[in-house]
C-alpha cells in the first residue's frame, strides 16, 4: 500500500511488540510507472500508528521515538511524544527521503530497549538474531515465537549486509574474522558466518572473507 500515494515501506521488516515498534519507510522512487515516482527528493509528514498488533500503550505513556538511515542506522532525528487516547502514537514532521534511500522509523514505550534488540545493546545486529535462533521471541506481533520471527529479524539485520560483513556494520573487518573463526565447523539455522551457506564454516567462507576484506561498497 502507498501514503498518500507517494509514501511506501517494508513489509518484510515490520516489528511489532507490546513495548516498541519499528517500520521502513520512503518515498517511491524507482517504479516503472514514472507518475508514480515522487517528484522531489524529499518530504516532510507526521505520522499515525494505525492498528498495529500489539504496541497499544496506556493514554499519557511516553513514548520515545527516532528517525533511522537505514543504511548507516545514524538517527536523523528524536523526539518524545505522549501515547493518545486509545493507543495511538503520533510522530510529527518526519523527513522521508525518495527511494533508494530509506528510513527506520522507531517506537519505543517508556525506557524499553529498541524493537528487535535482544541483548539491550543499542543496536539490532547479529548478536541479537544469534539470540533470536536460539530462543524465538515474538517479532512480528503474530502472537507467535518462531521461524517467522528469526527470519524476519534476519532480513532486517543482513538487508544492508555484503559478502563477509558477518555483524552486519558495512565494514568486512577484524571482528567479522573473529566471529567466522569462533562459528567454524558445522552451523545451521541463521548462521551469517556460512557465507557459501554449505552448512559449514570453513576454507571457502574464510576466503570469500579476505577477498571482501574493507567497507562494503
Amino acid at each position: 500500500g502507498t501514503w498518500c500515494g507517494y509514501f511506501d515501506w517494508d513489509t518484510e521488516t515490520i516489528f511489532d511488540t507490546p513495548q516498541g515498534w519499528a517500520c521502513t519507510t520512503y518515498l517511491i522512487g524507482r517504479s516503472s510507472t514514472s507518475v508514480d515516482n515522487f517528484p522531489g527528493t524529499s518530504a516532510t509528514a507526521s505520522v499515525t500508528i494505525r492498528k498495529p498488533r500489539k504496541l497499544l500503550p496506556a493514554t499519557g505513556a511516553t513514548i520515545s521515538w527516532a528517525l533511522r538511515d537505514d543504511r548507516t542506522d545514524a538517527v536523523l532525528q528524536s523526539g518524545v511524544s505522549t501515547a493518545e487516547s486509545n493507543g495511538l502514537v503520533a510522530i510529527p514532521s518526519l523527513s522521508i527521503p525518495k527511494d533508494p534511500a530509506r528510513v527506520r522509523i522507531e517506537v519505543r514505550v517508556g525506557s524499553a530497549t529498541r524493537p528487535g534488540d535482544l541483548d539491550g545493546n543499542g543496536s539490532v545486529d547479529a548478536g541479537d538474531l544469534s539470540i533470536m535462533a536460539s530462543v524465538p521471541t515474538d517479532l512480528d506481533g503474530d502472537g507467535q515465537a518462531g521461524a517467522a520471527d528469526v527470519a524476519m529479524l534476519e532480513r532486517y539485520v543482513r538487508r544492508n549486509a555484503c559478502t563477509g560483513d558477518i555483524n552486519a556494520d558495512r565494514t568486512v573487518n577484524a571482528t567479522d574474522l573473529a566471529g567466522l573463526l569462533a562459528a567454524w565447523g558445522p552451523c545451521s539455522g541463521a548462521c551469517a558466518p556460512d557465507l557459501n551457506a554449505d552448512g559449514f564454516v570453513s576454507g571457502p567462507d574464510l576466503s570469500a572473507l579476505l577477498a571482501a576484506w574493507g567497507a562494503c561498497p
